[in-house]
């Protein structure tokens, strides 16, 4: 199995003349986009840049790399990945600037940008995904039933300002939610923008709302501009309306949410190890949540969302990692916050509850049967290729 470590070996002493920039070089500065720059950047500065070098040794007399204990181990992956980067020639003289980061409760948005100069001066954007706020998850969510969120509103303002550097190329990259925010920044942007786009890159992210993004945007962009890769049991690329196509990355890992994760995906020497069609348990989740929130109003949706959040909130909880640090005590503030609302609104929740568990129980039946009549065509044509052996022997 070979995954981005390996390449980081294979093609770290090639540079980016010899070797043009690819999608695991995209994945990579995507990545990146997780570590928390403000030790280098104090402030939205387009004229500060530095070298992965300079930042990698600004964060470690910081103490970055020894204080990790608060990390998620994804985030640590990525803090490994500068240290590769640093002394790698591929990256390391790469010029890193236009650091943004905004984080409102109030305005339920978790927002972060970081952009990179190549050699020829062309500008690789990469937005961030998720991270462990539930701020964060609550975006993801309102995707849902939001033709708009504050992340790909921030997301078109910062493209607007970096595309002002000077006129050369744009790459735009993203994983996750950050995928999302890259093809909805390329497609909401100005033409003149939009002309210096040479590829969108998409990691897994959901789609969009209905009526978000329309099929004309998508066109006006060029659909062919935008790469979407998946996983082949992903649980979040999937999600939502998609216009443009998609392939399907190989992943080592079993499990569909850890698959999620790009350090899981296999590479070939300048590409992801491709693999036709995505798993069963893939398509199962895909049409459990579409058909979930066909059957719901926008409405119920928002309410639906904002009361779990509030509920999750109601502890003081900021992040995951509250959540898991403080159970039971978190645990009891929800149910304190839950038993306090209105009768009404507890009967709507619920009501939405039943209504996801209805859908699921559905969809399993179904896939049930479907997998039962495979099986059994497959047992009839074992049947008949036995028969026909034993006939010809005789």
């Amino acid at each position: 199995m070979n995954t981005f470590y390996d390449y980081l070996y294979w093609r770290g002493d090639i540079t980016f003349d010899q070797s043009p920039l690819n999608e695991i070089d995209t994945m990579i500065f995507s990545m990146l986009s997780y570590i928390d720059f403000s030790p280098v950047f104090s402030e939205f500065d387009l004229d500060k840049r530095y070298t992965m070098t300079e930042i990698e040794k600004v964060l470690s007399a910081a103490g970055v790399f020894q204080n990790t204990e608060k990390l998620m181990d994804f985030d640590k992956e990525c803090l490994s990945i500068l240290q590769i980067v640093a002394s790698n020639k591929r990256y390391s003289a790469i010029e890193v600037f236009g650091y943004y980061e905004y984080f409102k409760i109030s305005k339920d948005t978790q927002f972060s940008a970081i952009s990179y100069m190549l050699e020829d001066s062309s500008i690789v954007v990469s937005f961030r995904g998720t991270d462990t706020s539930l701020v964060g998850w609550k975006e993801d969510l309102a995707m849902s039933f939001c033709t708009k969120i504050g992340s790909q509103q921030k997301g078109v303002e910062y493209l607007k300002k970096i595309s002002k550097v000077n006129d050369k190329s744009l790459y735009i990259a993203g994983h996750s939610k950050g995928g999302n925010v890259a093809i909805y920044a390329a497609i909401k942007s100005e033409e003149s923008i939009q002309n210096r786009i040479i590829k969108v890159y998409n990691f897994d992210g959901p789609g969009f709302n209905k009526k978000a993004v329309s099929k004309e945007e998508y066109d006006i962009l060029g659909v062919e501009k935008i790469v979407t890769i998946i996983p082949q049991a992903s649980v979040v690329g999937i999600l939502l309306q998609h216009e443009e196509p998609f392939s399907i990355a190989y992943s080592s890992k079993k499990t569909g949410i850890f698959q999620h994760y790009p350090t899981t995906w296999e590479v070939d020497v300048t590409g992801f190890k491709r693999v036709e069609g995505i798993k069963n348990e893939s398509q199962y989740f895909d049409e459990t949540i579409h058909t979930f929130l066909d059957s719901l109003s926008e409405k119920e949706l928002e309410f639906f969302v904002d009361t779990i959040f509030n509920s999750l909130q109601a502890g003081g909880a900021v992040t995951l990692l509250d959540l898991s640090k403080t159970r039971g005590k978190a645990f009891t503030a929800i149910r304190k916050y839950y038993l306090e609302t209105p009768k009404e609104t507890r009967k709507q929740v619920e009501a939405v509850l039943k209504a996801f568990f209805k859908v699921s129980r559905e969809v399993s039946k179904k896939e049930t049967i479907r997998q039962f009549n495979i099986n059994k065509e497959k047992t009839a044509n074992l049947f008949k290729q036995t028969r026909l052996t034993e006939i010809v022997k005789n």
